[in-house]
């Protein structure tokens, strides 16, 4: 939910779709009707609207600075969205060209993988959870060329760890029928966690994006099949490699043999003098 942006989020859309060839000509669509008891009410709890109820032909003043707060209001419009060929061809009248969408939202951490067997899907799960906060988010792929036991426990995997999962299906089906694998995956999803919020998506790009609203600044696991495609999604969100350093902690390089001093050195007399310790076995492993 963007709230007061919907509009202009449509309109992000619209140009994403237009962009990936996605469509020729869209309309994008923003409305609003708020003016009820418990908007109005809360707004005014939190002192959000204007008090200038006996100037209300003033009170509606965004840009003044001596603005009191804002007027609830009721409306809806609609632009058409087209790209630069199809409204030369049909004589359309431009009135504005739209350079590109742009969002802007609290920095969420995306992991970006391969991993599609089971073993590390749950590592990489784990991973996610120990490492950052907030609940995991998933958008997934998986290869239809994998036989169906292998992706039913794929998906199990992602759901041990993952509450929400947003699904595209990779543009080469490998042989699968369309659907027949987004399919599969859900049942095994479910199975594994009846609970899981499911959506789907058209493509790795609006998965991406997607994934990282649900995740309102938590964690995405982003799994790929083709790895230009996958970048063309991270570049649309507008993703900054993570720096280096504030995932292993501070790096510093192992000292080269040669620099260390003699005193650390072994010569071919030292290691007679080395203790031997016995490694002792776990209590589980000794016979009874």
């Amino acid at each position: 939910m963007s709230a007061c942006a919907s509009g202009a989020e449509a309109i992000g859309y619209g140009i994403d779709m237009i962009k990936s060839g996605r469509a020729d000509i869209v309309l994008a669509c923003g409305t609003e009707a708020a003016i009820m008891e418990l908007n109005s009410g809360a707004f005014a709890a939190m002192r959000a609207v204007s008090l200038r109820n006996d100037e209300p032909e003033r009170a509606s003043r965004p840009f003044d600075k001596g603005r009191d707060g804002f007027v609830l209001g009721e409306g809806a419009g609609i632009v058409v969205l087209e790209s630069e060929a199809h409204a030369a061809a049909r004589g359309a009248r431009v009135y504005a060209v739209a350079a590109g969408p742009a969002t802007a939202n609290r920095a969420a951490p995306v992991l970006v993988d391969y991993g599609h067997n089971a073993a590390a899907l749950h590592a990489t799960g784990q991973l996610v959870t120990q490492v950052w906060e907030g609940a995991p988010t998933a958008a997934i792929t998986l290869p239809g060329d994998r036989r169906d036991d292998l992706v039913a426990e794929s998906a199990q995997a992602i759901a041990a760890w993952f509450g929400k999962v947003v699904m595209y299906e990779d543009d080469d089906p490998r042989g699968r029928e369309p659907g027949e694998m987004r399919s599969m995956i859900v049942s095994a999803l479910r199975q594994a966690r009846p609970g899981v919020e499911i959506r789907h998506a058209d493509g790795p790009d609006e998965a991406l994006r997607e994934a990282m609203a649900l995740a309102a600044g938590g964690p995405v696991l982003f799994l790929y099949e083709k790895l230009d495609s996958a970048r063309s999604a991270l570049d649309l969100v507008g993703a900054i490699p993570w720096p280096e350093e504030d995932l292993m902690g501070e790096l510093v390089p192992s000292p080269l043999a040669q620099d260390l001093t003699s005193a650390l050195q072994l010569g071919d007399d030292d290691t007679e003098s080395l203790p031997v310790v016995p490694l002792s076995e776990p209590e589980s492993a000794r016979p009874e």
